[in-house]
């Protein structure tokens, strides 16, 4: 069975283990990073390696946690509320410093639309709020992004855990979203 795999995979993949498929592919041993192959021009700049299109080929992902900032670190019980920060959910200073004990190579990631540049006109102001914020309580924080970046996991009071199974998963989906478009209406 081995030889039939690694037959397949010579045929689908170049030397360096990617594949060919429409120029872009994984390699097998880091199914999260995508490359792409050089063009011919960038060829000859590059020598034909490989054009990282992004940070996650070099396994940089694996080393972060993702947090959501709203729901998660503070209450966000007032919503928006003009981008004031509500209070911090008890035990978040701990259990951020738990896992950075535990993973002493994890980096802490604060996610957060508020650091979004799309669609909101005081980013900058945002971020120093947060990071204000974060410092005022000692929470523990290596870097905040409005990105959703690869991560070892990615920890949000709104996130939904999908179970690779569309038609299960979608009634509960939906039953959720109608549940907080009723709620938002309150």
């Amino acid at each position: 069975m081995n030889k039939i795999i690694e037959k397949y995979l010579k045929s689908v993949q170049d030397e360096n283990g990617v594949s060919s498929a429409a120029g872009l592919g994984f390699k097998v041993d880091d199914p999260y990073g995508f490359v792409r192959k050089a063009s011919p021009s960038e060829k000859n700049k590059k020598k034909k390696k490989e054009i990282i299109m992004d940070e996650q080929v070099n396994n940089v992902h694996h080393h972060r946690v993702l947090i959501d900032l709203d729901g998660v670190i503070h209450d966000y019980i007032n919503g928006w509320n003009n981008g004031k920060l509500g209070d911090v959910i008890n035990n978040t200073k701990e259990s951020i410093d738990d896992i950075r004990n535990t993973f002493n190579n994890v980096k802490i990631i604060i996610f957060t639309t508020r650091a979004s540049y799309k669609g909101n006109d005081n980013t900058e102001e945002q971020i120093k709020n947060v990071k204000n914020f974060l410092e005022k309580n000692n929470i523990y924080y290596d870097n905040i992004t409005g990105e959703k970046l690869g991560a070892l996991i990615y920890i949000d009071d709104n996130g939904w855990r999908f179970s690779g199974n569309w038609k299960k998963d979608l009634p509960q989906i939906k039953e959720i979203i109608g549940k907080r478009i009723e709620e938002a209406k309150v």
